[in-house]
Formats: structure tokens, sequence, C-alpha cells
């Protein structure tokens, strides 16, 4: 694993991190590897999905636009909404590990204060499972997220000139659940056979299940 310009104490604490995400995740869930190409389709742009969740995404994204296109003049000047899109959707399990290996400073930092204050200091065991339970309501493991199946998609919008990206961050959450798009998508989304998934706090990601609600 790479971190440039870590300590050994600190290339070592993530190192245990990853291995009990990992862990854990297998302990919950099946390892999915790379998606065949035959098995995937073009939603828009470079973003792929499994064959019936980007058709689905495609028709989503349609009613989507469509529907704001038809806001009232005064409504669409108030929002201010400058786009929809697609900001991530397949992704192969080499590609998440890169993405959790990129992440991972980033959490290593936001979780500093509370790492510290728990037994064995910020990088003992207890701070592996604190990093471990953080991380993962975040980011899955790689091979273990629906991003991996090509069943999952993130959203993105610019509302009132505020782009509203995948980011965790608490003030991108409140805005994105204050959005148009978001309040679309939980009105809407189960239409195309897309819900979000609840046990995490990202609104911008939802997944896709064939339509036997």
């Amino acid at each position: 694993m790479d971190w440039r310009g870590a300590s050994p104490v600190q290339k070592q604490f993530m190192h245990s991190v990853y291995q009990g995400h990992v862990y854990r995740s297998a302990q919950r869930g099946t390892f999915v590897g790379d998606v065949a190409s035959s098995r995937l389709a073009r939603i828009e742009k470079q973003h792929q999905a499994q064959i019936e969740a980007a058709k689905a995404c495609q028709e989503l994204l349609k009613a989507a636009r469509a529907d704001l296109a038809q806001q009232k003049p005064e409504q669409a000047i108030q929002l201010d909404i400058e786009y929809v899109s697609i900001i991530s959707a397949y992704r192969s399990a080499s590609q998440q590990f890169f993405k959790w290996q990129t992440n991972f400073p980033s959490y290593y930092r936001q979780t500093r204060p509370q790492r510290s204050a728990v037994p064995g200091g910020e990088h003992g065991t207890a701070a592996v499972q604190f990093m471990i339970q953080y991380i993962g309501r975040r980011l899955a493991a790689p091979g273990y997220s629906l991003h991996n199946s090509g069943l999952a998609v993130d959203f993105g919008t610019k509302e009132g000139g505020r782009n509203l990206t995948p980011d965790t961050s608490s003030a991108n959450v409140r805005h994105w659940r204050g959005s148009w798009l978001f309040h679309w998508l939980s009105a809407n989304a189960s239409r195309f056979g897309y819900y979000q998934n609840t046990s995490i706090d990202e609104p911008w990601h939802w997944e896709y299940e064939k339509v036997t609600r």
C-alpha cells in the first residue's frame, strides 16, 4: 500500500485498518471481482453499469431532467440548478482499492482527535477499530461495493452555485439533503428500480434493484 510521506507507524496503521475492513466486509458479503465488459452498458459519458441498471439509470436521468425543465420560471430561478449528472457508477475492485488508498490520508486527518482519545492512542487497536467503522460508513472495502458490481451510481448536481458531489463532509451532506435532486430521487427513483442505501449517510448514492417492491 502506498501513502506518500507517511511514517512507518502510519503505514502499519493503514495496513491494519485495510486488513480489518476487508475482513469485516468478507464476514458480511461476497467478494466481487471485475465485471465482464459484455455485462456492462454505457449510461452516459464514461460511466457504465450492468446492462439493466444502465438502461434504468438512463430513463431516470431523462425523467429528472424533464421534470426540472418543466419547473415554473420563477421556481427555476430560485433553484438555480445548472445540471443533473452521474459522478460515479461501475468501478472495478482495483479502482475501488485505489480510491480506498487515496482517501485514507484524508480520513486519517479527520479522525485524529477521536483516535487520540481512545485507549492505546491514535494508532492502537481501538483506533484501528474506530477507523474501520469510520471508513465503512463512507467507502466500501475493495470488491465489496455495489459500485464494483455495477449496480450503484453516485449522482451529482449544481444548485445555488454549489457543486454537490460525493463528499462526506457534514456541510455537503446537509446541502445534498436539501437539494431539489435529492427530493426528486426520494420521490421518484424507486420507479426506475433505484433505492437509497439507508445504512450509509450518502444522499448521492443510489443502488439498483429489480422493480419488485
